[in-house]
């Protein structure tokens, strides 16, 4: 009876909060390795995300940003695009745990008129509550 009683609250668990981390991903054609802030929102089944596009000699201003479903087990499936002059789209996917989280994904840009992939890790830790 006792391991019903602890699978109803692992099923019941929320995933709900803000996760903070480091999007880390290869070099694009003419450019250096990305390494940059990241920040998931989780509310319920839905999640969302954002993160600044990094340009060298340049100031923020403009995002990747994204949607996606939560799973009750926790499992997290997103699908984002590049706002502006940039054009990219990315699918990230992985598991939600409350502890550390990694996501992969790939990113599809398109950079001087050619289509470049490149694979992503995103590394995530749920945001201290204040």
């Amino acid at each position: 009876m006792r391991e019903v009683f602890l699978l109803i609250l692992a099923a019941a668990q929320s995933f709900d909060g803000t996760y903070v981390g480091t999007l880390a991903c290869p070099a694009l054609p003419g450019q250096t390795a990305l390494r940059t802030e990241f920040s998931l929102t989780v509310s319920g089944s839905t999640a969302s995300y954002e993160r600044a596009i990094v340009r060298p000699g340049t100031a923020g201003g403009v995002y990747e940003r994204g949607r996606g479903t939560v799973t009750p087990a926790g499992e997290v499936e997103l699908r984002g695009a590049c706002e502006g002059s940039f054009s990219c789209t990315a699918e990230y996917r992985g598991q939600l745990t409350g502890i550390s989280i990694r996501l992969l994904g790939t990113q599809h840009w398109r950079v001087r008129d050619q289509d470049a992939l490149r694979d992503c890790e995103i590394d995530l830790v749920p945001r201290p509550k204040s």
